[in-house]
């Protein structure tokens, strides 16, 4: 019921057409309107399909590693390959200020490590708000000012979008100078969605190095522990002691591993239960029993166990005390 044109016949003759004519017209007219629909509706759908491929892939690709150099090295490629631009680059939040920690296309070096005050410039102003911004032509935007500029990179246009993660922006996605002179219309949506994806997949990476960075401390903690320690699976069997227990019970690492817990020493199976179910259910327990080390003399310990993640995975700490 909308009207989408116009058909319009001409002739050099007055009176040329008939109400007969008129109704053909008007029929031709109908079907067309139905043909533009259509074609409107194949556009738009291509549209969407592509940027849709777009996201998909640039989904699939930046969550191939979490180490954190790589996932901004990923992203800034997928960014290149969905907007075809000549520079991409990438800047975390920090405090008060935009840091450019990635870049990729001509002259990227000169963009690494730039801080840009939040409200400052155009991409300041989107770090700040955590908004989406076009401009086509840089010269005519009120905001674009030196926080804009690199060195070797006469800017023309850009795009920037915020990445997002839990609702808040952590950093921006910025894509200067398309190849082909203009931004595709579908250009914005698709550097939004980059940067909804960038935000969940740097978060993971952030996560990620938090937990190695974790895992590292815990075994040098592990390591480096004057208490004899022990981790074994769920099954009993030790996989893991440190330096201080080869002492204690006066095997070596090798043999230690070929043990079980209740080869090493007496458990206590009513603190522990008969399936570690006290230790399963994350309580901790303690006991005293008897060590049998490798001299086949006994010795008196103190036994501490609690549930533990060991190297990502699911595992059972024992502490013995002489």
């Amino acid at each position: 019921e909308n009207l989408v044109g116009v058909l319009t016949l001409v002739d050099a003759k007055p009176n040329a057409f008939s109400e007969e004519q008129l109704d053909l017209m008007q029929a031709i007219a109908d079907q067309a309107g139905v043909a533009v629909l259509n074609a409107r509706l194949y556009t738009e759908s291509q549209r969407q399909a592509r940027v849709m491929t777009a996201l998909a892939e640039g989904a699939a690709a930046m969550n191939v590693s979490l180490r954190m150099e790589d996932v901004f090295q990923r992203i800034l490629i997928q960014t290149i390959q969905a907007l075809q631009v000549e520079t991409v680059a990438l800047g975390m939040i920090d405090g008060d200020y935009l840091i450019f920690r990635a870049a990729a296309g001509h002259n990227a070096g000169n963009i690494l490590g730039k801080r840009i005050a939040l409200g400052d410039g155009i991409v300041g102003i989107a770090a700040w708000e955590g908004r989406s911004v076009v401009v086509s032509d840089v010269s005519q935007d009120k905001n674009f000012s030196d926080a804009d500029k690199f060195g070797g990179v006469e800017t023309r246009a850009i795009i920037v979008a915020p990445i997002q993660a839990q609702g808040r922006a952590i950093g921006v996605i910025e894509a200067i100078n398309p190849i082909a002179k203009s931004f595709d219309p579908d250009a914005l949506l698709v550097m939004t969605g980059i940067g909804g994806l960038a935000g969940t997949t740097i978060q993971n990476a952030q996560l990620f190095e938090r937990l190695q960075a974790a895992h590292q401390r815990y075994h040098e903690l592990f390591e480096d522990s004057i208490d004899p320690m022990l981790i074994t699976d769920w099954d009993g069997r030790i996989i893991e002691a440190n330096r201080q227990a080869a002492l204690l019970s006066g095997y070596d690492h090798e043999t230690l591993h070929s043990l079980t817990i209740d080869q090493l020493h007496e458990v206590n199976w009513n603190k522990t239960g008969m399936g570690f179910e006290t230790l399963r259910a994350n309580r901790t327990c303690s006991y005293e029993s008897s060590l049998h080390r490798q001299d086949e003399s006994l010795m008196p310990v103190e036994v501490h166990a609690r549930r533990v993640e060991f190297d990502e995975t699911d595992s059972i700490q024992w502490i013995l005390r002489d």
